[in-house]
């Protein structure tokens, strides 16, 4: 027997030598022997531990956050404009209306700061940056969450959005790319270039 660690999520794995163990706790294909500088699998390098190649699911999340991201920018952008326009309307006829569209104006520049945001992830997450994986997917179940209720509310607009939210957490939970994030960050900590 031989004890390796799984580099997906530090799980330690006592396996027969020879064998390439599957990961009890979040089911990675291969470990790595334990107290190595350097690590290596039993039956190879670090960097046969996960998919060589980005997998195309992880390329199909990003294009999607990245889409997100650009609609986010535009709505927040078109929200601080109109809210500048009612904002000058409300102000010259009503007076202390106007500050009505300077709310509007602030609630666009949250979007707008929100769909950067959601671009800058798109782009961790096409650097196998797992932290990125994480975050999009508690992000996606979040908002997914909320399309449900507002889909059970009788708003069927967020009918896209929920069905991006459900591809990006089911493309990024996938094993192979579990495995290739997996392989990036295993990457990362032992100073590989993996950029």
């Amino acid at each position: 027997m031989v004890r390796l660690q799984c580099p997906n999520c530090a799980n330690v794995i006592d396996a027969p030598a020879g064998t390439t163990p599957r990961c009890p706790a979040c089911g990675f294909l291969g470990a790595v022997t334990m107290g190595n500088a350097n690590p290596s699998t039993h039956f190879g390098s670090a960097e046969s531990a996960g998919p060589q190649q980005r997998p195309g699911w992880v390329l199909a999340v990003a294009i999607l956050q990245f889409i997100n991201g650009g609609f986010a920018i535009l709505g927040g952008l078109a929200v601080a404009f109109f809210g500048t326009l009612f904002a000058a309307i409300m102000s010259a006829f009503f007076g202390p209306l106007g500050a009505l569209g300077g709310l509007l104006v602030a609630i666009g520049l949250v979007i707008v700061i929100f769909g950067v945001l959601y671009v800058l992830l798109a782009m961790q997450v096409l650097k196998g940056r797992d932290w990125a994986r994480i975050t999009s997917i508690v992000l996606s179940s979040i908002s997914g969450a909320f399309g449900l209720l507002s889909l059970m509310g009788g708003n069927f607009t967020t009918l896209f959005s929920l069905a991006f939210d459900v591809l990006i957490i089911v493309g990024l939970c996938l094993p192979e790319s579990r495995a290739w994030f997996a392989r990036q960050s295993t990457g990362q900590r032992q100073g590989y270039a993996t950029a």
